[in-house]
């Protein structure tokens, strides 16, 4: 959370100083070496500064913010005694990269509350003889701004959805390939609260031969019937 944040704007006061010597006609000096109208009636014949009235005339402006933010996502902000609040929703979004070796870490950022699930599908589709995958990410935080879902892979061993993959993560091959799409293509999908789902997206070398169900799956699917045209928006990155 981070700390909240005063704005303080303060007019100084507007209080005109004579400067050293006497004051003019109609001013009379304070104890503060300042020079002040005097208010009251004029006496030419009074010499006695003790009968003089001296106040000074002041101008004060003030104007006040309090704004705090949460988490990076909500904004509440406070004017006099009105206030407004506002939560700017998470994107929709995947993140997939090897961390080392041996494991591959996958992020999905999803506007939907509170998200029981999602799901990724992946395949090597550029090469000849692709395999497939799909892994279900569970949920690791939710606010009102949407749902954050995350899942570390065990990477070059046999396939088990959810903790490990076929494929290895190494320089320059499938999930470290050079341009996004060179040889990978994926299918994000993301379930609300009562499992039902919310939303879906194919990108990579291929997302319509993807959604088409075009690659041999070898039966390693979650609810393919999900995965299709009619259900998910199809991105491709320029080449």
């Amino acid at each position: 959370m981070r700390p909240m944040v005063m704005v303080l704007g303060l007019a100084g006061l507007g209080l005109g100083g004579c400067g050293g010597g006497d004051c003019e006609d109609g001013f009379a000096k304070a104890n503060d070496g300042n020079c002040y109208p005097i208010d009251g009636d004029d006496d030419d014949d009074d010499d006695d500064d003790d009968d003089d009235t001296v106040r000074p005339r002041t101008t004060r402006n003030h104007t006040g913010r309090a704004t705090r933010h949460d988490s990076g996502r909500g904004r509440t902000t406070v004017t006099g005694t009105t206030s407004t609040t506002s939560v700017v929703p998470l994107p929709f979004e995947a993140s997939i990269h090897c961390v080392n070796d041996g494991e591959l870490d996958i992020q999905v950022s999803s506007p939907v509350l509170n998200g029981a699930m999602a799901i990724v599908d992946y395949a090597d589709t550029a090469n000849a003889s692709s395999f497939y995958e799909a892994h279900d990410v569970t949920p690791t935080a939710a606010d009102d701004s949407g749902t954050v879902f995350g899942l570390t892979l065990a990477m070059g061993g046999d396939y088990n959805p959810g903790f490990s993959s076929l494929y290895p993560c190494g320089t320059g091959a499938f999930f470290d390939e050079a341009n996004v799409g060179d040889v990978m293509t994926y299918v994000v999908r993301v379930y609300d609260s009562s499992s039902s789902l919310y939303d879906c997206f194919a990108a990579g070398n291929d997302p319509s031969g993807m959604l088409d169900k075009s690659y041999p799956d070898y039966g390693n699917t979650i609810d393919h019937g999900d995965v299709s045209p009619s259900n998910c928006a199809t991105f491709r990155s320029a080449q």
